[in-house]
């Protein structure tokens, strides 16, 4: 299972320890929680509808700020996925966010 989100619930034992019997704080957790809970195999993304994932260029220029370095240059070689990214199948499973993009606390 490979789960992404703002605090480690399962995985590499980095960030923020959250106990199994605490109630989820974001939509990550919440989500995580869901497809354990019921079980579910497959692939889900946990991500609002409305919410547009940055291009690679923005992504990588933000972390390359952050840490003081220059700008990459793109060859064009590794793009964005043409189809959107949805939550469809995840809410199809009976799923609800939580916080919607505008003022998201997690």
């Amino acid at each position: 299972m490979v789960f992404t989100g703002s605090s480690s619930v399962y995985g590499a034992g980095e960030g923020a320890l959250i106990d199994e019997g605490t109630p989820a704080t974001t939509d990550a957790d919440a989500a995580l929680d869901f497809v354990v809970a019921r079980d579910l195999t497959g692939v889900y993304n946990a991500v609002p509808d409305e919410t547009v994932p940055p291009t690679n260029a923005e992504a990588f220029g933000e972390i390359c700020a952050a840490a003081g370095l220059p700008g990459l240059t793109f060859r064009g070689e590794i793009k964005t996925p043409a189809v959107p990214v949805t939550s469809a199948k995840l809410r199809a499973a009976g799923f609800a966010f939580a916080h919607s993009a505008e003022g998201a606390t997690g």
